[in-house]
């Protein structure tokens, strides 16, 4: 059996009797077919735009360049069916289901947003699709003992190395793709570079490994961009980069145990971090109490300023001649005490509106440096805020206002 891709079109000549007499194989290719001729002796395919996945090995040693793979495996993704593998084996067809594989094309689509794509003819629409996918096709094709060239571990390394990279860029002269990695805190840059199908300067799963690393589930709640940078720094400062397509199983494991160290180094210093800002956020906790308390009291010491300079007022004028003071008739010398009274119940109340408002500002401030900037828990600043109600003294101030102005409607 010989099988030929022609760009999406999979062309399968000297099919043996029967081959496709199993229920499940028919249907499938019936999803796919374009025309049988001779018989069942030739089969024309169009496995694009379909879950269905078939010589993929031979599909992407077809492919002349990265555009043309990534619009044929682009439209096999989130068509809400089935991922079958069809494997063309030399006696029978051969099916097997693959995983779902959506959340972690998700995963890898959200790598990708901070990463800089800058090769001719490639949207970063494309790049849909995770690797993961393509690692289990490798591994069922091997279950079965396909001869499997390269093809599609350089694929999975290449599209491993793309969500690590600052930057991808392709240099039309030398035909080469330039994985920029960028160490900010530095100032320090270096590149991996590859040609497409260049198969022999990779030879190893480190790339994917990496990915996987990156991906995985064994630390969770670490950020994912956390052990990209761990990875993408850790590489910056190798003094070869050529060497890692050809480093061996036990170097890589080696090289994964001191990704694991400096995660745990990075964490325990995090950890240090924060429960540093942890004390100083109870200590602002104090700070924000205390304040509360402040503008609390201040404002019912103004209150009671307020209301002993109104009674020393009307004692004044009540008894200021020695005469009773008739409390029935206008009284311009009451009215004017009163207007002079409203002023400063005006300006008293005013601060208290400035001292609230700059409080809250306050607090609201720092619950953006310790819950945004620092990515801590800031539940407890609510808390805080109602350790201390100002409706008392709110509605005192209030009372005093309108009854000032009751009173000066009165003697006016």
């Amino acid at each position: 059996m010989k099988l030929r891709w022609d760009i999406s079109e999979l062309t399968i000549n000297e099919i043996p009797e029967e081959y496709f007499d199993d229920i499940e194989c028919k249907e499938l290719i019936k999803r796919c077919r374009i025309e049988v001729e001779d018989g069942n002796a030739c089969v024309r395919l169009y496995p694009s735009k379909t879950s269905i996945y078939i010589a993929d090995n031979s599909r992407i040693e077809s492919c002349d360049d990265l555009s043309e793979f990534l619009q044929y495996y682009s439209t096999k993704q989130d068509l809400m069916t089935v991922n079958q593998l069809f494997i063309p084996t030399d006696n029978k067809c051969a099916i097997e289901a693959l995983e779902d594989y959506s959340d972690t094309n998700l995963i890898y689509r959200d790598m990708l947003s901070s990463v800089i794509i800058d090769i001719p003819s490639v949207n970063k629409s494309l790049m849909n699709f995770s690797p993961s996918i393509l690692d289990e096709i490798r591994a069922k094709l091997e279950k079965y003992n396909k001869d499997l060239n390269n093809a599609l571990n350089f694929i999975i390394q290449f599209l491993s190395l793309i969500p690590i990279a600052d930057k991808v860029m392709y240099d039309e002269e030398t035909k080469t793709f330039l994985f920029i990695l960028t160490d900010f805190q530095k100032e320090k840059k270096s590149c991996i570079k590859l040609k497409w199908k260049e198969y022999e300067k990779v030879t190893n799963t480190f790339f994917y490994q990496c990915y996987l690393w990156i991906t995985s589930d064994k630390n969770k709640g670490i950020d994912i961009d956390l052990k990209r940078n761990i990875v993408k720094n850790y590489l910056n400062n190798m003094e070869n980069l050529d060497l890692i397509t050809t480093l061996s199983s036990n170097d890589i494991t080696d090289m994964f145990i001191h990704f694991d160290d400096i995660l745990k180094m990075v964490i325990a210093n995090r950890t240090k971090e924060y429960f540093d800002n942890k004390r100083m956020m109870k200590e602002e906790f104090v700070g924000l109490f205390t304040k509360s308390n402040e503008i609390y009291s201040d404002i019912v010491k103004r209150i009671l300023s307020l209301i002993i300079v109104i009674a020393a007022g009307i004692y004044g004028v009540v008894f200021v001649n020695g005469q009773i003071f008739d409390w029935s008739k206008p009284n311009r010398d009451m009215s004017i005490l009163f207007i002079v009274f409203m002023i400063g119940e005006v300006f008293v109340g005013s601060s208290f509106v400035a001292d609230i408002v700059s409080f809250r500002n306050y607090k609201n401030k720092l619950k953006e440096i310790y819950g945004i900037q620092l990515l801590m828990n800031t539940n407890e600043w609510e808390k805080v805020m109602k350790t201390r109600s100002y409706i008392f003294p709110s509605l005192a101030l209030a009372l005093v206002i309108i009854g000032t102005l009751i009173v000066i409607n009165h003697f006016w």
